[in-house]
């Protein structure tokens, strides 16, 4: 797990004498990657995300290590108490629907194939009661920033409506856009129903 913008380390130990290291990603090896300690700065989910491995070799040999996956994630702060994360889902092909004879099937579940061309951050759980309240206390236009009946925190809130999440998001949007930490084109919004299911296919 990597936060967008951080610097991390990955280590690797190994036994022997004279060794040597060559890191890869994606299976192709990273130029001038070659201590025992591969160090991530500024990270980027861009440049940075994918596979990694690192070929460990001396006289006697070489071996390679399993690969491990860098997720990146994304965190708001939305106060000094309360903060979201998101996680990366990146681009890519699925099967969105489902196959016929599924219990509980509705006929606009045809399967078919789509693409999502550009990656986007999910956040890695429900909206929380806490994390509502932080963005919508103090709003003008007279809704309750505490409007759900199952009251915990860290519950998913409730009893919210469409046009009430929408003003939930500008809200978010014009906090960020503030704060300096959103950048040219980017928002937060509602997922698309294809980036939905694509999310939770993904397991």
């Amino acid at each position: 797990k990597v936060y967008a913008n951080s610097n991390v380390s990955f280590p690797v130990t190994a036994e022997g004498k004279y060794l040597t290291y060559q890191w890869k990603k994606n299976g192709v090896d990273l130029a001038g990657e070659t201590n025992a300690t591969l160090k991530i700065t500024d990270a980027n989910v861009t440049l940075h995300g994918g596979n990694y491995s690192v070929v460990v070799s001396n006289d006697f040999g070489s071996v390679e290590s399993n690969n491990f996956k860098v997720n990146f994630e994304h965190r708001l702060e939305l106060n000094a108490s309360v903060a979201m994360d998101m996680i990366w889902c990146p681009p890519g092909t699925f099967t969105m629907g489902s196959p016929v004879g599924e219990s509980a099937r509705s006929d606009d579940e045809t399967r078919h194939e789509v693409t999502i061309s550009k990656g986007f951050y999910l956040s890695v759980y429900e909206v929380t009661q806490a994390q509502y309240q932080a963005v919508m206390e103090g709003n003008t236009d007279g809704l309750s920033a505490t409007p759900s009946q199952a009251v915990g925190p860290n519950r998913p809130v409730e009893m919210v409506s469409w046009s009430d999440l929408q003003i939930f998001i500008n809200r978010l949007n014009e906090m960020e856009e503030t704060a300096g930490r959103l950048q040219e084109g980017e928002s937060y919004g509602l997922p698309t129903e294809a980036q939905w299911e694509y999310a939770c296919r993904a397991g």
